[in-house]
């Protein structure tokens, strides 16, 4: 790791040191502005002009008990990042990033893969008692171009690519490694002078392999609990290589999306997109010997919109984007055969469809820049999302939602040759649902199908609890020659639940941070 640390530094310092500055507005203020970025069309990086970029390194620290299943009441994070874009010449436009983060965090447990809203199955530990440290570290490469192909064409390609590392030092112990490949292509074809229509071609492939190990006690056993959908399933032993989750070998989760995408952007004051993509994938490693346990389908469409109303010394920015998304999930039938003399075989026999799932995304966010001095605007965002699992004949159905509001405000002024910038935010928000309604299609019991309460009602009342917060954050910038403006910045927030937990071990949550950068 020490040596991919100090490769990611390097490169860091190396982008920002060849970067040549001019007199620009604040970094994040331009790129939030800009309607013509942020599309999932790389040709539309053929209307930058000029340079703009931004370098920082980053600490953060986490405390509190308001926190999901994946989450630490007591952690910290660390990260390094810089990003830029650049025209070279008439017919070539470049944007690069690099991302590192670590993130350490005590008393963790519960959840076994990274992401488990993602995923149509995820796994639990048996018990909340082996509880340890877990340690995960990201890198994110980002490298997008455009090429203009005459007065009215443009061209471009984006490869988005990020990887992870996770591990949990405490028995019983899992090793995750992520892999992410996001990538677009696309061309764009100007109707008129500031008019542009585009299509992009889009492409994501995502693949987290896992694996158990007991290095402590290895006569001790521990349990997996296989989450099928809203917290129903199985109970394996972690032991040897025929279970879900295997101590001798990585277990791969892999998603494949595949979509298409149209943009229209006018007169430099509205840009809109229409995206949709089809999804497939399996749990499990395919080969005549070891299993596919699941397989599954899905479909996602979305759409993102900008408008830009300048007025005066004002400008007006309104953001609306919403996403639905489905999915199912089949769970193959099987058994191992070791026919006399030859190697164990894995004969399929069939499959069931046990998870049906929908989820609805939705946010709006209003902006007021006035001059670079001050920024102000409210947010929200809100999702529903319901499912059924199926365990035939058991079945249990379960929905939640939520939706919050953040006001904020933003003003910097002149102090000697330094810009103070304070930025304040409140917010507030909750939800309802059902965390679990369950039947059968007729009477029967079961010893095998099991209902993790626990983690069920915790990760509910996180998701739906009626919670406030507030945060504050102080920047000290220092312009100089050549557009170049190093600074400084200090943030904390803190969030509590309106009502005393039921679940949740406690109400609150702080977050402290503080960064150094420079936008050049």
């Amino acid at each position: 790791m020490t040596l991919r640390r100090f490769l990611i530094v390097a490169l860091i310092l190396a982008a920002a040191s060849t970067a040549a500055g001019q007199d620009k507005v604040d970094f994040y203020q331009y790129t939030a502005s800009n309607p013509y970025l942020g599309l999932s069309n790389a040709a539309f990086l053929n209307t930058f002009q000029g340079r703009i970029g931004t370098i920082k390194t980053e600490f953060r620290k986490h405390d509190g008990e308001l926190i999901s299943l994946t989450e630490s009441p007591d952690s910290w994070l660390a990260g390094a990042l810089t990003e830029s874009y650049f025209r070279t010449g008439d017919k070539l436009s470049f944007y690069g990033k690099m991302h590192w983060q670590y993130f350490q965090g005590k008393d963790m447990g519960g959840q076994i893969l990274m992401d488990p809203e993602y995923n149509p199955v995820n796994f639990l530990e048996g018990s909340q008692e082996n509880k340890g440290i877990k340690k995960r570290e990201t890198y994110n490469l980002v490298g997008e171009l455009s090429y203009k192909l005459g007065k009215r064409f443009a061209a471009g390609i984006q490869l988005n690519y990020t990887s992870a590392d996770q591990t949990k030092v405490k028995d019983p112990r899992f090793s995750n490694i992520w892999m992410d490949i996001d990538a677009n292509a696309g061309i764009s074809f100007r109707f008129a002078k500031k008019s542009i229509v585009g299509v992009s071609f889009l492409y994501r492939n995502t693949l987290e392999q896992v694996r158990g190990g007991k290095y402590g006690a290895t006569d001790k056993q521990y349990y997996i609990q296989s989450d099928k959908g809203g917290f129903y399933g199985t109970v394996t032993e972690l032991s040897g290589d025929y279970n879900h989750i295997s101590d001798q070998n990585s277990r791969p989760m892999e998603n494949r999306f595949k979509g298409i995408a149209a943009q229209l952007v006018i007169s430099d004051i509205f840009s809109s997109q229409f995206w949709a993509r089809e999804r497939s994938g399996y749990y499990g490693r395919k080969s005549s010997s070891t299993a596919t346990f699941f397989e599954f389908t899905g479909a996602e469409m979305g759409y993102d919109g900008k408008l830009l109303v300048p007025f005066g010394e004002s400008l007006h920015v309104l953001d609306l984007s919403a996403r639905m998304e489905s999915l199912t999930n089949n769970e193959n039938k099987f058994k191992y055969v070791t026919p006399s003399g030859q190697n164990t075989q894995v004969n399929y026999t069939g499959q069931d469809k046990i998870l049906s799932r929908s989820a609805i995304y939705a946010s709006l966010a209003y902006t007021w820049y006035y001059g670079s001095a001050f920024a102000a605007g409210i947010s929200s965002d809100a999702r529903m999302r319901n499912g059924k699992t199926t365990l035939y004949p058991f079945w249990r159905k379960y929905n939640d939602s939520y939706a919050q509001a953040d006001l904020w405000g933003r003003f910097g002024f002149p102090v000697g040759p330094c810009t103070l910038t304070f930025e304040t935010h409140v917010n507030a928000g909750g939800g309802a649902g059902l965390p679990k309604k369950d039947g059968s299609e007729f009477e029967a019991s079961s010893k095998t199908i099991r209902s993790f309460d626990d983690y069920l009602y915790r990760q509910f009342e996180y998701n739906t609890a009626k919670r406030a917060g507030a945060s504050l954050s102080v920047k000290c910038s220092l312009p100089v020659r050549g557009g170049i403006t190093p600074y400084i910045s200090l943030y904390d927030s803190y969030t509590s639940l309106l009502e005393a937990p039921q679940y949740l071990d406690g109400r609150g949550r702080n977050i402290a941070a503080a960064s150094i950068g420079c936008n050049f």
